[in-house]
């Protein structure tokens, strides 16, 4: 999922908390796109459980591309197989692991 931090009607943080609420085991990869330049904001957002975070103003498609496939082979489908055991392609300094 790509969620952006500033909504109109609620914050983004709250979004993430209800789709991460254990930052350390999600259930679903959370990647931060957003508008959001405030210092602290994308560190806190990782902190919350987003598996990556990105400025929308300086990332490419090609960046989100390959940030996104990353975050889709952290979550295993049925949450049975070892995470660790899967084979990462992509290197990705954004990303939290």
């Amino acid at each position: 999922m790509i969620l952006e931090l500033a909504l109109e009607d609620m914050s983004g943080f709250e979004v993430l908390i209800k789709l991460v609420p254990i930052a350390r085991q999600p259930q679903i990869s959370v990647v931060v796109l957003t508008v959001v330049t405030t210092p602290g904001f994308l560190e806190v957002a990782k902190m919350n459980g987003a598996f990556a975070t990105l400025h929308k103003d300086i990332t490419s498609g090609d960046d989100l591309d390959k940030v996104v496939l990353k975050a889709m082979t952290t979550i295993p489908r049925d949450g049975k197989k070892d995470v660790a055991a899967m084979p990462s392609t992509l290197n990705c300094f954004w990303c939290q692991n």
